[in-house]
């Protein structure tokens, strides 16, 4: 099994503002990973996710760094990756985790 990791931001349909996440996708070799123009879509992407509160994690307990390709990405040491976010959640704010549901 393959799993990546993704910090995301989830945007309800209904009145409410938007949170961050943190989105576990596994699966198995054979399939493929979620497309880049799914991870970077400006407009959004539709996933079926499901809740799991055992994975929820403080947002500055989350090991963050570059996607793939990123120039940061092939430093072999440990860096702090601070991603660009409007508005950043606090150290001790609790991430709430999401697991894809993949079709079988």
């Amino acid at each position: 099994m393959n799993q990546d990791v993704y910090l995301a931001e989830i945007v309800p349909v209904t009145e409410g503002e938007p949170a961050f996440l943190r989105l576990v996708d596994e699966y198995p070799y054979y399939i493929p990973p979620l497309s880049h123009d799914a991870l970077i879509s400006v407009t959004g992407t539709t996933l079926r996710v499901q809740r799991d509160a055992q994975c929820d994690l403080p947002y500055g307990s989350l090991l963050l760094r570059t996607a793939p390709g990123d120039q940061l990405a092939i430093f072999p040491a440990k860096l702090s990756y601070k991603p660009q976010l409007r508005r950043a959640p606090e150290p001790d704010q609790m991430v709430p985790c999401y697991r894809t549901v993949r079709a079988k």
